[in-house]
């Protein structure tokens, strides 16, 4: 049904998509150019997140709305995965879910610094993701669920344990090999 809710439920509704692993509906939701997206948002002049999707729908409505700017959050903690596994970042979960992008760039502050992730697809069966910890922040990488690779971390084989890997404070290459 597309965006059927309000801007205010858009955070609900992109947070349980990802929940349930649907990403790729996700996201079209996101890009999406209809009456009722962030595009049309800005195509209608504004720099903020509107109260409503559009004049249409609330023709008093307000134009400067925090809440209706889920993507800001939901990027970070649910298409990139990057959520605090313990208080303060000390250690992080990254599970990312980006669907059919090739490339993708994030920068995510933390209290103990900032953390710089980056995926490629070199080809339909080799992923690369280039993730940097900051000190003393140790990290998981959480893989799809029964996806059977090969999977490197800075060049190195390892096994994955329970769809996992782990990484260190640093830059983390891993890649996926299909």
């Amino acid at each position: 049904r597309g965006m059927a809710c309000s801007v205010y439920g858009a955070q609900y509704l992109l947070e349980a998509l990802y929940q349930q692993g649907e990403a790729d509906y996700a996201l079209s939701l996101m890009t999406a150019k209809s009456d009722r997206s962030w595009w049309n948002m800005i195509q209608i002049g504004s720099t903020m997140a509107l109260e409503a999707w559009d004049l249409k729908y609330k023709p008093n409505l307000d134009w400067n709305h925090a809440w209706g700017a889920a993507p800001a959050n939901i990027v970070s903690r649910h298409m990139w995965g990057i959520t605090p596994a313990e208080p303060g970042f000390t250690k992080v979960k990254i599970r990312p879910q980006l669907s059919q992008l090739t490339f993708s760039k994030i920068k995510v502050p933390t209290i103990k610094g900032p953390i710089n992730a980056e995926h490629k697809v070199i080809n339909d069966k080799h992923y690369l993701y280039t993730i940097e910890l900051p000190k003393d922040v140790s990290g998981e990488f959480i893989l799809s669920k029964g996806e059977k690779s090969s999977i490197y971390v800075n060049n190195k084989k390892v096994k994955p344990v329970n769809s996992s890997v782990f990484i260190k404070a640093g830059l983390n290459k891993i890649e996926i090999k299909k």
